[in-house]
């Protein structure tokens, strides 16, 4: 019977028929525990009719019951521990803005909501008769963090949450509209250019360059800081090493990779921009609003969890792409996983900008 009137509720909720002050209750004194209490909409009342409804069932319009809950509230309520709180008003506010959610008034004063909330009430109510000096000892009515059924916990739990602010808070509902695909073009050239400042012609399939293109690319660093690593430090076999190198340049820096064998070719292993003044091209920079890379890129990852030592959130685009060829004649491009991440200030400015590459040999 219970099951039947929930449906009935759902149908009618979901056409949205209920009025703000129309219809009737429906309060089921199912156990001394708890009972429940669902509110309906005018226009169910002949469906109720319908369902043979229990002598424990007591339906009440909700006119009647606006004007007056203590009258139906009252005998609800076996002990009263919240004698500081207004259950006919906390549950007024409950029926009125959460249409659609069955209610319970539980043997305490109290509110349930969920199956759990009404196993409480039932423990609790099963202890009390049994060993009332126990129950006293160990209830929780008195804490209101500990106590699942409080009243007043429950109208600042349901009622409507405050306007969300904006996607890059990381709030809320997160999820934006998919990337469309000139968005991900513009990322994936957008990528290509971090990796393989080159004039777009065939050589621009190979990731390597010299040290004096790279120069000539972005001119003669502020300073370079390089340093021997192993290409795989967990494989004891690969004797390869690498020659990592750091160059320094107002508002940006890059890290290459290069052969110990042959260091004059490098490859740009990742890199950053911490200046506005400093151009990345393709419609965005350092010092813009992070909304401005959403509009060309569409939106990036969010990672609130890493906000230390900026202080502010982060996000990131990350894809994959066949950009590089991974053979000598340049017949088989190299696929890899490439990243974009940005910092942002707390007005949703740009402050900083890294690439990366997760693998691509």
């Amino acid at each position: 019977m219970r099951l039947c009137v929930g449906l009935i509720a759902t149908s009618f909720i979901a056409n949205g028929a209920l009025a703000q002050d129309a219809g009737f209750i429906v309060i089921y004194h199912n156990q001394p525990a708890y009972s429940n209490i669902l509110r309906f909409p005018a226009e169910a009342r002949e469906s109720i009719k319908a369902v043979p409804l229990s002598a424990k069932a007591e339906v009440v319009d909700w006119s009647a019951f606006k004007s007056d809950p203590q009258r139906y509230l009252a005998p609800l309520v076996i002990k009263n521990e919240y004698p500081a709180s207004d259950l006919a008003k906390e549950l007024l506010a409950l029926l009125e803005g959460n249409s659609g959610l069955g209610f319970a008034v539980t043997w305490t004063g109290g509110i349930a909501v969920t199956r759990e909330d009404r196993l409480h009430a039932e423990t609790s109510y099963a202890l009390f008769r049994q060993n009332p000096g126990e129950y006293e000892r160990t209830k929780v009515s008195s804490d209101r963090a500990r106590d699942p059924v409080h009243p007043e916990n429950r109208l600042s739990q349901l009622q409507p949450k405050p306007p969300q602010g904006p996607w890059w808070k990381c709030e809320g509902d997160y999820s934006g509209p998919p990337r469309t695909p000139d968005q991900q073009r513009r990322l994936e050239d957008f990528g290509l250019d971090r990796f393989s400042p080159k004039f777009p012609d065939p050589d621009r399939m190979d990731d390597k360059l010299s040290r004096s293109d790279l120069i000539k690319w972005f001119g003669r660093p502020l300073r370079t800081n390089s340093r021997n690593i192993p290409r795989d430090p967990r494989d004891p076999y690969d004797k390869v090493i690498w020659e990592v190198t750091t160059w320094e340049y107002s508002g940006f820096r890059i890290t290459t990779a290069a052969d110990e064998s042959n260091p004059d070719e490098v490859w740009i292993q990742g890199g950053e921009v911490f200046d506005a003044k400093v151009s990345v091209g393709h419609g965005v920079r350092v010092g813009q609003s992070i909304e401005q890379w959403e509009r060309q890129f569409g939106r990036p990852t969010c990672r609130p969890e890493q906000v230390s030592p900026f202080g502010r959130e982060r996000f990131a685009y990350e894809w994959e792409a066949s950009y590089f060829a991974c053979n000598e004649d340049k017949a088989y491009p190299c696929a890899g996983a490439y990243e974009v991440e940005l910092h942002i200030d707390g007005s949703g400015t740009v402050t900083r900008m890294t690439w990366s590459l997760a693998s691509m040999h």
